[in-house]
């Protein structure tokens, strides 16, 4: 995959974050390096109510900031990443 924006929405969902890209490849991807890392994630499906998206669900709220800290490509849209940290007591 080449290096461009992806926009990721973060959003919470009691003690699991909801992880929706624009792009099923892009979620792939990341749902797959997560799982390289030991993550905690579900399998992916289309939310309801965000036709044309594609999510997946991670327990592992301390990996999840840790890993979009780190890439640059990933623009987070919805939770600052020091709430996702701040609230990590799953992984």
């Amino acid at each position: 995959m080449d290096n461009e924006q992806v926009r990721v929405h973060v959003l919470p969902m009691g003690i699991s974050q909801l992880l929706v890209f624009d792009n099923k490849e892009v979620a792939d991807e990341f749902r797959r390096l997560m799982r390289e890392k030991e993550g905690r994630v579900g399998p992916l499906f289309e939310p309801k109510g965000w036709e044309g998206y594609i999510g997946f669900f991670t327990y592992s709220r301390r990996l999840l900031a840790t890993m979009l800290e780190e890439n640059s490509r990933y623009h987070v849209v919805g939770r600052p990443l020091r709430s996702l940290a701040a609230h990590g007591k799953s992984d």
